[in-house]
């Protein structure tokens, strides 16, 4: 029976919420999704009312501006028609049979009248969990001060449970509240004072107060994944955080205490936010300068995550262990996130700090492709996708051989063509390595008695933010609202999507028609690269500044030397008047490669959603 309504509450969210979407559209015990939408950037709202018309669980409450998290749940609660409702902050993952389990303990606790989930980090850690302890001015007081860990009692979150055991709790993360859709209705839903904050805590201190019981459901473990790259209004958070507080203590406190200590407590709640107004801003950006490479691996673990949670499961590859070189790289993320998503067991190789993400069947293995010291701590292997330089391959075929690999797929470049007659010596090198490369493959693999090896070959790819090609121009317009040309700049292009290449990758995995091959895989339309930045002045809603001119090959020979870039140099601005087309005709006859439009997905190809 589908008897849960679940509200989402989105203010400039940002990309985790589709797929916050995603993971409650799988629940089966789902009626509806009310998504209200308090303000989105217009294609984000554009997306959500398209895939509200292809879902009938699915509507989208729009039009009434920023009116605060607790008065958008009841407006949206008035439309409920399940016998539950759940309260959901966008910001997290529901795991598989999340509403069933929260359905199924208020259910067999009579007296329960609110239950909540824990709160994990994408690495499986234990973020946040229910409080065993009742909020007090005196708690907030040392909060406010920075003294609750001073304090004896200051655990107020209960540890988290070795077992699934339901437990009673004093409140438990307002990202997940469940409640029985007529017991919201009986406490008038949420106190609209609350703008933003504290408005969980406050409901979970009614419930109480009326003879009910608030649970903890350690089997509803949520993925909380907050976008460190979200532009945030700091002061505003922390003052509605404030004002909560206040509000708080004053409902459920007043002529509690000796006179004049709730005044004491909202000085030094309105002390707090003075502090981390004024000083975490700066705070956050002296991080965010000195930690650019952790930058890196977040956006990183944001593409996987968010990536994975909007794929469809299926058990294509259940039982298959693959091993991903370069998974971190923007081909390999996508290849890892649908391998998962397929029922592989995956085996990530990285070279640099592993992604903080937790799945059952992903295992990473810190390592250098081009060290002797390489193995695979005795993982035994079905398939390879190598996502690494190509030339990286050769030297470790042997080692694949004896890890008993029945089947590699690896990808190179049409730059191997594109590039042949370069006159840059970077560019040159690039080549010859990747001819060189795909030779030795084929002698190796002919050596070893294997054949089932396969070569792609993708042309400009795009799609996560992190290739050097789609997403620089992108930022280029961005950032300065304009960009130069060499004239006339007509040369065919076909970008690919790297998503699309990892879906070669599974469709090609297990065809024996694709063994022994190479094939280019370009993406649906052939475009001129004047098109292409039309394109991403759309996107981008700025009116195409398209400047022409005959010096930029010397211009961006400089800005590589300046920059030491080896990638930028003056054959990029020559190569916008040639045809690079390589198309994909024999990969579609072989295993129905169909790649998409381009830009299709809008700014999310862009950005990396």
């Amino acid at each position: 029976m589908n008897d849960c309504s679940v509200v989402i509450v989105s203010y400039y969210t940002g990309p985790l919420l589709f797929a916050c979407i995603k993971s409650v559209l799988r629940q089966k015990q789902l009626a509806q999704l009310l998504v209200v939408d308090n303000g989105n950037p217009p294609d984000v709202v554009a997306r959500m009312q398209q895939l509200a018309l292809g879902e009938d669980r699915l509507s989208i409450i729009t039009g009434q501006g920023n009116i605060g998290f607790a008065k958008s749940c009841n407006l949206a609660a008035k439309q409920t028609t399940g016998e539950f409702i759940l309260l959901l902050d966008p910001d997290c993952l529901l795991p598989p049979d999340a509403l069933a389990n929260l359905i199924k303990a208020l259910k067999e606790y009579p007296e329960a009248m609110l239950a909540g989930g824990e709160l994990h980090n994408p690495d499986g850690s234990y973020f946040r969990g229910p409080q065993k302890d009742v909020t007090t001015p005196v708690t907030i007081l040392m909060e406010s001060l920075g003294l609750n860990r001073l304090r004896k009692i200051s655990n107020v979150y209960l540890h988290p449970k070795t077992d699934d055991s339901v437990c009673e709790a004093a409140s438990v993360p307002a990202a997940c509240m469940c409640m029985r859709n007529a017991d919201y209705q009986r406490l008038f839903g949420l106190d609209e004072g609350f703008f933003l904050q504290s408005a969980g805590l406050d409901m979970c201190m009614r419930v109480q107060k009326i003879g009910g019981k608030v649970i903890s459901v350690p089997l509803v473990k949520l993925t909380f994944l907050s976008d460190k790259r979200k532009k945030k209004k700091i002061r505003f958070i922390e003052w509605q955080r404030a004002k909560g507080y206040m509000r708080y203590c004053k409902k459920h406190f007043e002529g509690r205490y000796v006179p004049g200590f709730l005044l004491l407590v909202y000085a030094a709640v309105i002390v707090r936010y003075v502090v981390n107004s004024s000083f975490k801003r700066l705070y956050r950006y002296a991080k965010s300068r000195q930690n650019k490479h952790n930058s890196a691996i977040d956006k990183r673990l944001m593409i996987l995550a968010t990536g994975l949670a909007e794929l469809p499961e299926t058990q294509s590859l259940h039982g298959k262990v693959v091993l991903v070189t370069g998974a971190t790289s923007q081909v390999g993320l996508c290849v890892v996130k649908r391998l998962l998503a397929s029922g592989a067991a995956v085996l990530a190789i990285s070279r640099g700090p592993i992604i903080a993400f937790h799945h059952e069947q992903l295992r990473w293995i810190i390592g250098d492709l081009t060290a002797d010291d390489l193995h695979l701590e005795g993982y035994l292997v079905d398939a390879v996708v190598h996502c690494a330089p190509l030339w990286h391959l050769p030297p470790i075929i042997d080692l694949l051989i004896d890890a008993e690999v029945k089947r590699i797929i690896a990808f190179g470049s049409t730059s191997v063509f594109a590039n042949a007659g370069t006159r840059n010596s970077y560019e040159k090198n690039v080549v010859e390595k990747l001819t060189t490369a795909e030779a030795a493959i084929a002698e190796h693999c002919a050596d070893k008695g294997m054949r089932n090896w396969t070569i792609f070959r993708p042309t400009m790819t795009y799609g996560v933010g992190l290739d050097l090609n789609i997403t620089s121009l992108a930022k280029c317009i961005e950032n300065f609202g304009f960009f130069p040309v060499y004239p006339p700049a007509f040369g065919k292009r076909q970008p690919v999507h790297t998503d699309d290449l990892a879906i070669a990758v599974l469709q090609a995995m297990q065809d024996e028609n694709t063994y022994g091959k190479s094939y280019n895989l370009s993406g649906s339309e052939t475009i001129t690269y004047r098109e292409m930045l039309e394109r991403l002045f759309m996107i981008y809603r700025e009116k195409p500044r398209i400047v022409v001119t005959t010096m930029l090959p010397f211009l961006l020979n400089i800005a590589g030397f300046v920059l030491r870039k080896k990638h930028i140099n003056g054959e990029i601005a020559y190569r916008m008047n040639d045809d690079l087309m390589f198309f994909h005709d024999d990969a579609k006859k072989d295993f129905g490669f169909s790649p998409r439009r381009f830009l299709k997905g809008g700014i999310n190809d862009i950005e990396g959603f």
